[in-house]
C-alpha cells in the first residue's frame, strides 16, 4: 500500500522488540511520504528514553510536521524499567 492509497484518516504504529532496529528511520521514512503525498502528518513518540531525542530527529528530516514525544526518562534503558526507576519500585522479573 502506497500513502496515497490510504485511507483519508489512517493511524499507523511502527514498533520493534529491540534498540536501533530502526523504528526511527521507518517512521521518518513514512511520515516523508504521507506529506509527499500531500497528507498532514503527526508523529508521537511514546516515551523516550536516555539523552537520544528521535522525536527531534524525525522533525529534522521532515520538516512541516507536527512531532511530540509523550514520556521522557533520562536513565537509558526500557521506557517500563525506566518509570519504575523514576517511582523507586524494582520489579524483577523471572523466566519459567
Amino acid at each position: 500500500m502506497t500513502a496515497r492509497e490510504l485511507p483519508a484518516l489512517a493511524d499507523l504504529l511502527v514498533t520493534g522488540t529491540d534498540t536501533g532496529v530502526g523504528k526511527t528511520y521507518v517512521t521518518a521514512a513514512l511520515a516523508a511520504a504521507c506529506v509527499a503525498s500531500g497528507r498532514r502528518v503527526a508523529v508521537l513518540k511514546a516515551a523516550q528514553t536516555g539523552d537520544d531525542d528521535d522525536a527531534a530527529w524525525i522533525a529534522a528530516r521532515v520538516p512541516g510536521i507536527a512531532v511530540r514525544t509523550a514520556l521522557r526518562y533520562e536513565a537509558p534503558v526500557a521506557p517500563v524499567v525506566a518509570a519504575c526507576m523514576r517511582r523507586g519500585v524494582v520489579t524483577v522479573l523471572s523466566q519459567r
